[in-house]
């Protein structure tokens, strides 16, 4: 019974050791397209609409120059 635990306990650190950047590497991934998604709503909401656009930065993102 020992020699099983210890082989399950040795096939998970195994486990842990291959798979773990690649899990890693997909959650930032997911991370990384979700964030592109809304910065880029954002930029055709601005292109699409110039006045809402000087509306946003005149008033909310407080633009001097603007």
């Amino acid at each position: 019974m020992a020699s099983f635990i210890t082989d399950v306990a040795r096939l998970a650190e195994r486990a842990k050791q291959n798979w773990l950047p690649f899990g890693q590497d997909l959650a930032l991934l997911a991370a990384r397209i979700y964030l592109f998604k809304i910065f880029f709503y954002s930029g055709l909401t601005k292109i699409n609409d110039w006045e809402s656009t000087l509306f946003l930065f005149a008033e909310e993102y407080q633009v001097p120059v603007l």
